[in-house]
């Protein structure tokens, strides 16, 4: 059987017409490869901007119907349109975010990406305190007691546990120099428990909201309405579960090493 270098040099040799694709040095097998290799990259990228443009295209619808329906001035409805909009568009969008940066290397855009999901969070944090405040002071305006359903109770959990991701974010950024402070052979660890309890609050945060959707404030505007949310809450979800955990374009190994980079 004729050797790979010896089929290699034939390649050499030929004429520019007969070398197929115009690959001097590459022969057939290789060549194929490289077009193979291509392809699937180029479905990688499509794929995942596909994705990212219905993520946000039914996220924003959702946070969008919800807003125009319930909002009315009233103390009450600052808590569901404020949670809507720090959990189902801004929390997604910095989930997004950290997927999409998970394999870079390090360097300036790995930076960039996350000081966007570094600032879109904070966005989502202040918006998630203004909506526990507003369904606070309300339950005291009326008279009610706090937490007393799975509603209430998960969702103190999740918001919480927001406040407490959002820290270990400061944390685990070098940028912001607090990691410092630890042994550098735990920040991987540190960076790993963060992006873990990060998917553990988003994923929680969505029940949340599916259990908010099923209370009189939801169901009293019609079951089309009702069930428009929820399966819109439900389709976001799944998008980032899937980009989350079959991943287009990142390896995880490239973002565990990338955790010993300057990010």
């Amino acid at each position: 059987a004729e050797s790979s270098s010896s089929r290699r040099r034939y390649n050499l040799l030929r004429p520019a017409s007969q070398q197929g694709s115009g690959l001097a040095g590459v022969d057939d097998d290789e060549r194929t490869g490289v077009t193979h290799a291509g392809s699937n990259a180029m479905k990688g990228v499509a794929g995942m901007v596909a994705s990212n443009a219905s993520l946000r295209v039914v996220s924003a619808a959702v946070v969008a119907l919800l807003t125009f329906t319930l909002y009315d001035a009233s103390l009450f409805s600052y808590h569901p349109v404020c949670m809507s909009l720090a959990y189902v568009l801004f929390m997604t969008e910095a989930v997004r975010t950290a997927i999409s940066f998970r394999g870079k290397l390090g360097g300036e855009e790995r930076v960039r990406s996350i000081s966007r999901h570094m600032y879109v969070n904070v966005a989502a944090v202040l918006l998630a305190i203004a909506g526990f405040v507003a369904i606070y002071k309300n339950k005291i305006r009326l008279g009610k007691q706090h937490f007393q359903s799975y509603h209430a109770r998960i969702g103190l959990f999740v918001f919480v546990s927001t406040l407490a991701v959002a820290a270990g974010g400061f944390l685990s950024f070098k940028k912001m120099g607090l990691i410092n402070f630890f042994a550098e052979k735990l920040h991987p660890t540190i960076k790993r428990g963060h992006r873990a309890a990060g998917v553990v609050t988003y994923f929680f945060a969505v029940l949340v909201v599916e259990l908010g959707l099923l209370t009189g404030a939801v169901t009293k505007h019609g079951m089309a309405f009702r069930l428009a949310l929820q399966v819109g809450t439900a389709v976001v979800a799944a998008i980032v579960a899937f980009r989350a955990f079959f991943d287009f374009g990142s390896s995880r190994a490239q973002g565990y090493t990338a955790d010993l980079q300057v990010a």
